[in-house]
């Protein structure tokens, strides 16, 4: 798996993208209050994922940060990631 493309998924209520890390592709999720409580935004549906491309480069380097603290799987990422 080359390529992810994030999406918003109704059943978990955030985006799901994917970060190469080291070398590996790392699947991650972050929810929408997250991202609203963080960016001070609010959103719906699918406009959610354009609330992640719009700060990408900062929630990219939380998961890097994780996955070096914490291994290589899936990060769910929270409010508390981020301070």
């Amino acid at each position: 798996m080359d390529q992810f493309e994030p999406y918003f998924a109704d059943d978990t209520q955030g985006v799901h993208f994917a970060v190469w890390v080291d070398g590996q592709l790392i699947l991650a999720h972050v929810g929408r209050r997250v991202l609203s409580e963080r960016f001070g935004v609010a959103s719906e549906g699918h406009g959610w994922v354009a609330v992640y491309l719009a700060h990408q480069h900062e929630i990219d380097s939380v998961v890097t940060s994780s996955v070096r603290a914490n291994g290589p799987e899936t990060v769910i990422l929270r409010l508390e990631d981020f301070t």
